[in-house]
C-alpha cells in the first residue's frame, strides 16, 4: 500500500457511488453488466434490509470500500447495502425488475418503505483506497479470516479467490500469502467451487435443482468431507493441479454420474450416511462402496493419479482451459480432443433434441480421419444452432423479412454484430473477422466453398482453427439467457 496513504472516512453522495460490475459476491465474478449485478444481488432477499435501513436508519459502522476506477467511485465492499439505499430513495427506477426477481408485493412493500422511512439518505461513509489490490487486503481481514466480523458463506469465499486469482495471475502460493491463508484452504475452496458450478452446469437433479444450487444454503460441509479428499478424488476421478489451479477430470461420463449420485444422497431425507450434521469420515468408504460396489477393488490409487498428473507436467496442456475450470483428460499425446470438442468445455443447453444430435456428432466425429465432413457439419450447425438461438431470445423475427424469407448465416452474423445482443466485443471481433478474412481457414467465405466447391478441401489442422474462433460463440448460442417472466 503506498506510504504516504492514510486512512480516511469521508461522506460520498449515494448518485456518485457506482457498482462493482467485477463484484466476487456474484455468481460470476467477472466483468457483467449492470443488470445482471443488480438482479444477482436483488436475489439475496435484499428487502429485507431495505426495511431495515427504512426503520433503523443507515448503521453508522457500516462503511464502504472504494476505489476510483475510470474517473468513476466503485464500491468493491458493501455494494449490497447501497443497492439497498438506491432502491429505498427511487424504487421506480427498479421497477423493470419486477416481477421477474422483485415480487409486486415486496415491490409495493419497498414504495411503502420508501414513504415513511426514517430519514433520507443522501450519502454514504466511505474509504477511497488508492487500488483495489490494497482494499481487497482489507476484504480479506473482514471477510475471510477465522474472527471475521462479516464473514461471507462459504461459496461466496471461494468465488473470491477464483476472482483474486484471474485477475492478479497469482499462483495459489502467491494468493495464500497475500491473504495470509493456508493454501490447503484455498485449495479445498477452489476445488469446492469448480466442483459445484461443474454440477449446475452439467447435471440436473429435477425438483431438487433449486435447493442444491443455491449459494445460500449449499450443504458445503457435507460436501467437502465426503469427496474433498483423497478417496473422493478417487471415487469421482478428478485431481487437482496445483500449478493450474484446474481440477482435471479422467472420465466425464463416469464422473457425471457419481457426482450426481453424491449430491442425490447428500439431498435425501432419509439418507443413513448423512442424517446428522457431522457426517463421520470413517463412513466414507462404506458410502462409496454403496454407491459403487467395485471402488474398491478399482486400479491402484497412486499409480493412476502420478499417470494422470504426470501427464500434465510433462508439458502437454496445451488443451487445457484458461485456470479454474475443469477439463478431460485425454489419452491423446497432442491433449486435442478426439472430437472437435467435449461437453464440459462447450456445454449444449438449447432446447431443441434434433441439434442435439447434432451437437453430439461434432463433438464424437473423428476430425482427423473426416476433417471435411467436419468443417462441412460445423457450417451446418453453426447456422441452425444461430437460427435457434436467435428465437428462443426472441430477435428471430427482427433478421427476418417476410414469412416467406429464411434468414442466411451471413445475415444473422451481420444482426449479431450490428444489434450487439451479445456484448462480449472479444466474440463480435472474431464474428467480424469471420465474415471479412475470407481467405483465412475460420472465415464464413471458406465454410461455404467446403460445402459447394469441388475445388476446396480441409485438413484437420483447418477445421481446429475454425473451431477456435467459433468456439466463445458458440459458448454463448448454445447456452442462451433465460428470461425470467
Amino acid at each position: 500500500m503506498n506510504g504516504n496513504w492514510k486512512k480516511t472516512y469521508q461522506p460520498i453522495e449515494i448518485n456518485n457511488l457506482n457498482l462493482d460490475l467485477s463484484n466476487p459476491r456474484t455468481k460470476t465474478g467477472s466483468k457483467q453488466k449492470l443488470d445482471d449485478v443488480v438482479e444477482e444481488l436483488l436475489d439475496e432477499n435484499i428487502v429485507d434490509l431495505v426495511e431495515s435501513i427504512a426503520i433503523k436508519g443507515y448503521a453508522a459502522v457500516s462503511v464502504s470500500m472504494v476505489v476510483c476506477e475510470n474517473g468513476k467511485n466503485v464500491v468493491i465492499d458493501g455494494n449490497r447495502r447501497l443497492l439497498a439505499v438506491k432502491i429505498l430513495n427511487e424504487p421506480d427506477k427498479f421497477k423493470r425488475f419486477v416481477p421477474s426477481v422483485i415480487s409486486n408485493s415486496d415491490f409495493e412493500r419497498i414504495k411503502q418503505l420508501s414513504k415513511i422511512k426514517k430519514e433520507e439518505i443522501l450519502n454514504l461513509t466511505a474509504v477511497v483506497y488508492p487500488s483495489r489490490k490494497d482494499a481487497e487486503e482489507e476484504m480479506s481481514i473482514l471477510h475471510l479470516d477465522g474472527e471475521a466480523v462479516k464473514k461471507w458463506k462459504p461459496l461466496r469465499q471461494y468465488r473470491y479467490f477464483q476472482d483474486r486469482l484471474l485477475k492478479q495471475k497469482s499462483t495459489l502460493f502467491d494468493l495464500s500469502e497475500s491473504l495470509g491463508i493456508k493454501s490447503e484452504r484455498i485449495k479445498k475452496g477452489l476445488t469446492t467451487i469448480q466442483l459445484f458450478n461443474y454440477a449446475k452446469d452439467n447435471i440436473d437433479l429435477g425438483n431438487l435443482n433449486e435447493r442444491v444450487y443455491n449459494d445460500k444454503d449449499f450443504r458445503t460441509d457435507k460436501f467437502q468431507k465426503t469427496v474433498i479428499n483423497e478417496e473422493g478424488e478417487r471415487f469421482l476421478g478428478y485431481v487437482f493441479h496445483q500449478e493450474k489451479c484446474i481440477l482435471v477430470i479422467n472420465n466425464e461420463e463416469t464422473f457425471q454420474k457419481k457426482l450426481k449420485k453424491v449430491l442425490l444422497e447428500i439431498y435425501k431425507d432419509d439418507s443413513i450416511f448423512f442424517a446428522s450434521a457431522q457426517y463421520p469420515t470413517v463412513n466414507r468408504s462404506k458410502f462409496f462402496k454403496t454407491l459403487d460396489p467395485s471402488f474398491l477393488n478399482s486400479q491402484e490409487y497412486s499409480y493412476e493419479q502420478k499417470k494422470l498428473q504426470g501427464g500434465l507436467q510433462s508439458g502437454q496442456s496445451s488443451f487445457l482451459e484458461p485456470p479454474l475450470s475443469i477439463v478431460q483428460k485425454t489419452e491423446r499425446s497432442d491433449r486435442k480432443p478426439f472430437g472437435l470438442f467435449t461437453s464440459s468445455v462447450v456445454p449444449f443447453k438449447l432446447k431443441n433434441s434434433s441439434l442435439r444430435l447434432l451437437y453430439d456428432e461434432l463433438k464424437n466425429i473423428d476430425v482427423k480421419s473426416f476433417p471435411n465432413a467436419t468443417h462441412d457439419l460445423l457450417r451446418t450447425f453453426l447456422e441452425c444452432s444461430l437460427a435457434e438461438y436467435l428465437e428462443q431470445i426472441g430477435e428471430y423475427t427482427n433478421v427476418k423479412k417476410s414469412d416467406q424469407h429464411r434468414p442466411k448465416l451471413s445475415e444473422m452474423l451481420t444482426h449479431v454484430i450490428s444489434s450487439k445482443i451479445i456484448k462480449n466485443e472479444d466474440v463480435l471481433d472474431n464474428l467480424k473477422d469471420i465474415k471479412t478474412n475470407w481467405n483465412e481457414s475460420y472465415s464464413l467465405e471458406r465454410m461455404n466453398k467446403i460445402n459447394h466447391n469441388k475445388d476446396y478441401a480441409s485438413n484437420e489442422s483447418d477445421v481446429r482453427t475454425a473451431w477456435s474462433k467459433l468456439e466463445s460463440f458458440f459458448k454463448v448460442i448454445l447456452n442462451p439467457k433465460i428470461i425470467k417472466k
